[in-house]
């Protein structure tokens, strides 16, 4: 099968949804399908010329043609902006008529979203399934031109898909002429092989940007209740945001010597946290999926979690977290007690999530996909 994997966000840029896609074009290849990606331009990095709207270039093994997808950004860039979106309609056109791929699988509809319905027009368009990631639902709610062509897209769409039973809602409410039998749950996955048991240490560990939708004042003023009373510190690993607090707020925030920030933290240094920890804590306000649970668990240690979004339903699927209602304090610091000194329940679901993360590998989910580009292609032909 030929697949071309449609994303504004692809590696080397950093990101949830840039780690799906590269994640899905490494399986589909490894299973002996052709893949293609169509990611972003990124005129500032990729080229001395305003002009230039499109290279080709392989990442990994994986075929990748980087073309200008954006709107404009600047004075600058709205002047040559129909220069610019033009021809990427023309060039987009032109890949799609020179590779012919059997499925078009299209990723996080940001600005992207305008050329690609666009695009969608062309007879003979081929078949496509669209991936809502979480974050657009909310980023251009207000913006009612992006609304009305999301609407348009979701329509001509052969499949819908979400990450969560959470997300298959939010997309109902704001878009509830999609019909149900369109959209199918399909969560995001984990390499499984990046991640490690090792003995626990005497600490709590968040991970997690410093952004108020984690929630990590209300981690912070949780332990603040119980520090006195329970031994473990607590670790905050992630890094300070431009919408959020500054780290001095949290810093100021936290009333016991025992809760320790460290700052970013990534490769296999949080790894190792990840696998030393007691219990990990995600108290997040709003969480589309939560990929950290599923990180920690395949390192061998539970999770505690508000039960809202994605993190309640992997704690029901994995069986190795417990929750605690969303956005109280009081029934934080209770689950943070009565973990405190009980080895015995976190062996007993540290056992479970290790067995039961095995279903959200990276080669489970690309089958899963798969399988839905086979029942996509054979609607109507």
């Amino acid at each position: 099968m030929k697949i071309l994997l449609f994303s504004s966000k692809f590696p080397p840029s950093i990101g949830g949804v840039e780690n799906v896609v590269y994640n899905l074009a490494k399986n589909f290849k490894k299973s002996k399908h052709s893949v293609l990606v169509i990611s972003s331009f990124n005129y500032k990095k990729d080229s001395s010329s305003f002009f230039s709207i499109h290279k080709k270039e392989p990442y990994e093994g994986i075929f990748v043609y980087r073309v200008f997808i954006s709107l404009p950004r600047s004075l600058f860039g709205l002047l040559i902006f129909p220069y610019r979106f033009v021809s990427s309609l023309f060039f987009l056109n032109s890949i799609i008529k020179k590779e012919k791929p059997d499925i078009i699988h299209f990723h996080f509809p940001d600005d992207s979203l305008y050329y690609f319905y666009l695009l969608s027009l062309r007879k003979n368009f081929p078949k496509f399934v669209l991936t809502i990631h979480g974050n657009e639902l909310h980023l251009f709610s207000k913006n009612p031109v992006y609304k009305f062509f999301l609407k348009k897209v979701l329509s001509k769409a052969e499949g819908v898909v979400v990450n969560s039973q959470f997300m298959k809602e939010e997309l109902q409410k704001k878009y509830p002429k999609t019909p149900e039998s369109k959209i199918q749950i399909i969560p995001n996955g984990i390499n499984l092989k990046d991640f490690f048991v090792d003995k626990p240490k005497d600490y709590f560990l968040f991970v997690g940007r410093l952004a108020p939708k984690k929630g990590v004042d209300i981690l912070i003023k949780a332990y603040n209740k119980v520090a006195k009373k329970i031994k473990r510190d607590l670790y905050i690993i992630g890094p300070e945001v431009e919408q959020g607090k500054p780290l001095s707020y949290y810093k100021k925030l936290a009333k016991s010597s025992k809760i320790k920030f460290l700052g970013k933290v990534t490769g296999g240094d949080l790894r190792k946290y990840f696998s030393q920890a007691y219990f990990t804590v995600f108290p997040s306000r709003i969480e589309p999926f939560g990929i950290v649970a599923l990180e920690s668990l395949a390192s061998g240690t539970p999770f505690i979690a508000s039960d809202f979004g994605g993190f309640k339903e992997i704690a029901k699927n994995t069986q190795g977290g417990l929750l605690f209602k969303n956005k109280d304090i009081i029934s934080l610091k209770e689950v943070l007690l009565k973990v405190d000194n009980n080895p015995s329940l976190r062996q007993k679901l540290s056992k479970k999530g290790l067995s039961n993360v095995k279903k959200y590998s990276w080669e489970t989910i690309a089958k899963t996909y798969l399988n839905l580009y086979e029942k996509t292609k054979a609607i109507n032909s």
